[in-house]
């Protein structure tokens, strides 16, 4: 999910243009023009109330379904790790090695 949050050019330009960055079949993007998608996920993931969730790496298992209807939660990650600095759980930083190694695992369990 691609979101406004640093200034510049503007995020439909960056998303257009980094989008070949993960070039996985399974994976989708999506630009959230106006920041509330990121804004729901701090929610959900208990970030203080003036952080979105911004550099931040959410894996969902196979089960995942967004309910339907207007103001709907977004469905919790089943892990995930960010990029925020001392504003997020320090056990959740960012280490690529130990996310691969949950997708993968979790691809291994869905036969993919």
């Amino acid at each position: 999910m691609w979101v406004p949050v640093l200034r510049g050019r503007p995020v439909e330009a960056a998303a257009q243009d980094e989008k070949d960055t993960l070039p996985d079949r399974r994976a989708t993007q999506y630009v959230d023009v106006d920041g509330s998608l990121s804004k729901s996920y701090a929610r959900v993931i208990n970030l203080p109330s003036s952080l979105p969730a911004w550099d931040v790496y959410f894996v969902f298992g196979p089960d995942a379904s967004w309910p339907e209807g207007q103001g709907s939660k977004p469905p919790a990650p089943t892990y995930w790790m960010h990029q925020l600095g001392r504003a997020g759980p320090p056990d959740q930083i960012l280490d690529a090695g130990r996310l691969n190694t949950y997708v993968g695992g979790l691809l291994l369990k869905m036969g993919n």
